[in-house]
């Protein structure tokens, strides 16, 4: 959801995350209970597909939305590069404690099988 997005508005990152996040505001509520959490997204580092659980999404029905994680349950996952060296690290955002740690005992499992980080 926030990924690239100044890169489509020519407007700095941050402040294109905040108007992303105000036309969001009712999904954000969710997991962003006060101003200063939406503002510390902004300005933090994106995590992978914007902050949504990639677990979440292997019980979710056809019409169901993603679910946004919380930044408090998180997990770094590294890649490895062509040759097999560790390479790219990616932070992943869940809604659980639960799913974090179902991610981390299987990510290749629940990472995004064609990129989209």
């Amino acid at each position: 959801m926030f990924a690239r997005v100044g890169s489509l508005t020519n407007q700095s990152d941050k402040q294109s995350c905040l108007s992303c996040a105000k036309a969001h505001e009712t999904d954000l509520q969710k997991v962003c209970s006060k101003p200063q959490q939406v503002e510390k997204l902004c300005a933090s580092a994106k995590p992978v597909l914007g902050g949504y659980d990639v677990v979440e999404y292997f019980s979710l029905k056809p019409t169901d939305q993603g679910v946004v994680g919380s930044s408090e349950f998180t997990h770094n996952f590294t890649s490895p590069d062509k040759d097999g060296s560790l390479r790219f690290t990616y932070e992943f955002w869940f809604s659980t404690a639960q799913n974090r740690d179902k991610f981390a005992a299987d990510p290749w499992k629940y990472a995004p099988k064609n990129g989209g980080y």
